[in-house]
C-alpha cells in the first residue's frame, strides 16, 4: 500500500555579500511571520557567523526559560558542527581558505543537516541564512549541492526562493560601477543556483543619506523595461570606460534576469512586499494554506514600490508633508476624501502617478492599483 505523501515545506534561501543584512533580514521576517500568525525557523548555514552559538542551550543550564529575541536566534546552527575559526587555526588557512574547507566539510556531513531540518516542526516557513563569498556560488559545487539536498522531492522537499541581498549603496557609486558589478554578481548567482530568485537592495531607509548621487528610480526596483539605462554619460569616468559599461549593462539586459525589489526591514509595507514575492515564487501563496496569512496581491508590472521609496525615503520632505495630509502637488477636491478602494473616510494618501485619487493606505492602493491603472490613472 503506497503512503501517503508528506506535505512540502516553504522557504527562503537568503543569499548576499558580507554586510548586505542577511542576518537581520532573517530576524525582521521571523518577527514579521510570528506576528502574522506564521511559524518561522532560521537555519544558519554560515560557519563564520558571529551571532551567538547555542543560547538555548546555555538558557537551559541557567534555569532561564524565557525567550530573547535578540539572542535565541538560530534554530539550526552549522557551527555545531564546524566553525570557521577552528578551521582556521587547526590547518593555518585564511578566511576565505578556512570557509571554503568549512563548506566541504558540511557538504560530506549533508546527513548531519537533514536531520536537524528534519526535526524542525512541518509547518514552520524556513530561513536560511547563507555564507557571502559569491565564490561557494559560482566557482564550486557546494551551495548548488546543498540546494540540491534541501529541495530533493524525495528527501527534505523545500519549496524555496532564493533572496539575493545587495546594499543599496552600490545606487551611489561613482560611474555607476559598483551597481552594475552588483547586477552582474547578482546574474551569475541566478545562472548557478537552481532556484527562483529575487534580487533585494537592502537598508533603502539609508537612501536619503545619499543624495543628488543617487542614479535614476528606474534602477531600483523591479521593473518590466530596461533595467539599466545605456547612457554613457551615466557611466563615464575614463573615456576608455564608457563602452565597457555599456556592453556590461547590454549583457545583463540581454538576460533580462535581474531586478530589483527594494527593502527596509524597519518598514512592514516594505517587508509585506517582499513577502508577497517570495510566497508566489516558492509556491506558498498557492498551498493548502490560510489565504489570510499569504499577502498574494501583488501587480509586478507597475513601479508603485518605486515611487513609495522615492517620495519616503529620497524626497523626505514631500513625504513628511502626505503624512501629515498635506499635499503640494494638487489641490483637494473634497474637505473629507474618501478612499478610491474602501470608500472610507479621511484618506489622505493620493496616487504618486495621478494625484487625483486618495487611498486610506498603500494595502488599499495595491489592491485598486489594477482596476485604476486601467479605468482612470493618467499621468500628467
Amino acid at each position: 500500500m503506497r503512503s501517503q505523501p508528506k506535505s512540502p515545506r516553504f522557504g527562503q534561501l537568503i543569499i548576499g555579500p558580507p554586510g548586505s543584512g542577511k542576518s537581520t533580514y532573517c530576524r525582521a521576517l521571523r518577527a514579521y511571520l510570528r506576528a502574522a500568525g506564521r511559524q518561522c525557523s532560521i537555519v544558519n548555514l554560515d560557519p563564520a557567523s558571529e551571532e551567538p552559538i547555542n543560547p538555548s542551550i546555555l538558557q537551559e543550564e541557567n534555569g532561564d526559560d524565557s525567550e530573547d529575541l535578540e539572542t535565541t536566534y538560530f534554530d539550526v546552527d552549522v557551527r555545531e558542527l564546524v566553525r570557521v575559526d577552528d578551521v582556521a587555526e587547526e590547518h593555518g588557512l585564511g578566511p576565505n581558505g578556512a570557509m571554503i574547507f568549512a563548506m566541504q566539510e558540511l557538504e560530506l556531513n549533508s546527513a548531519w543537516l537533514k536531520d536537524r531540518i528534519e526535526a524542525l516542526p512541518i509547518d514552520d516557513y524556513v530561513l536560511f541564512d547563507c555564507p557571502g563569498q559569491i565564490e561557494l556560488y559560482t566557482h564550486l559545487t557546494v551551495m548548488p549541492h546543498l540546494v540540491q539536498l534541501l529541495t530533493n522531492r524525495r528527501g527534505l522537499d523545500i519549496r524555496l526562493t532564493a533572496l539575493n541581498l545587495t546594499d543599496c549603496s552600490v545606487l551611489a557609486s561613482e560611474g555607476g560601477n559598483n551597481f552594475i558589478s552588483a547586477a552582474l554578481s547578482s546574474l551569475a548567482v541566478m545562472l548557478h543556483v537552481e532556484l527562483p530568485h529575487l534580487n533585494v537592495l537592502t537598508k533603502c531607509d539609508t537612501l536619503s543619506q545619499f543624495g543628488n548621487q543617487l542614479k535614476p528610480k528606474s534602477a531600483l526596483v523591479e521593473r518590466q523595461d530596461k533595467l539599466v539605462r545605456t547612457d554613457t554619460a551615466a557611466f563615464i569616468m575614463f573615456d576608455g570606460y564608457a563602452s565597457s559599461s555599456g556592453s556590461l549593462c547590454e549583457l545583463i539586459d540581454d538576460y533580462g534576469e535581474v531586478k530589483f525589489i527594494p527593502l527596509s526591514v524597519d518598514d512592514k509595507e516594505s517587508i509585506s512586499n517582499l513577502l508577497a514575492h517570495a510566497d508566489k515564487a516558492n509556491g506558498y501563496a498557492f498551498s493548502r494554506t490560510d489565504p489570510q496569512l499569504c499577502a498574494v496581491e501583488v501587480d509586478e508590472g507597475h513601479d508603485e514600490y518605486s515611487d513609495y521609496y522615492q517620495q519616503r525615503y529620497v524626497n523626505t520632505a514631500a513625504y513628511k508633508d502626505n503624512e501629515e495630509g498635506v499635499d503640494v502637488t494638487a489641490p483637494m477636491e473634497d474637505s473629507i476624501p474618501h478612499c478610491g478602494y474602501c470608500g472610507s473616510s479621511g484618506a489622505n494618501m493620493r496616487c504618486t502617478r495621478c494625484q487625483r485619487i486618495v487611498y486610506c493606505d498603500h494595502r488599499c492602493q495595491r489592491l485598486d492599483w489594477k482596476r485604476h491603472k486601467a479605468e482612470d490613472c493618467i499621468k500628467d
